[in-house]
């Protein structure tokens, strides 16, 4: 069975096209809520309780999800939030390099690079 999975799946690889603009877009339509995890671990560094750092981003992701606003934004107006991340660390909570950190690794031991 795996075998012929295997074999199923082979041509679905060989052909794979990844646009990775597209793959940009689709992920920007989520308002920035990607980031929520990485912001959560900003606010507990900075010697929020989890809880509350977990209350206070749900809050926002609910609200920003609920009325198409940006997750970011809300929480750049929240001064609860402003007064422990400045924006630069905000900013870098919104970086991909986070979600993308291990990517390499991944890929090598798929066999995908060297």
């Amino acid at each position: 069975l795996i075998d012929y999975l295997l074999n199923e799946f082979i041509p679905i690889v060989d052909d794979l096209r990844v646009y990775s603009e597209n793959m940009l877009s689709n992920l920007e339509k989520n308002q920035g809520l990607l980031h929520s995890q990485q912001v959560i671990s900003g606010l507990i560094a900075k010697d929020m309780p989890r809880e509350t750092a977990n209350q206070l981003v749900e809050k926002y992701t609910r609200l920003a999800r609920d009325q198409s606003r940006s997750f970011k934004d809300l929480l750049q107006a929240d001064e609860q939030i402003s007064a422990l991340l400045s924006p630069a660390e905000l900013d870098d909570c919104f970086d991909l390099k986070h979600q993308l950190k291990h990517i390499d690794n991944i890929f090598a031991r798929l066999g995908l690079i060297n």
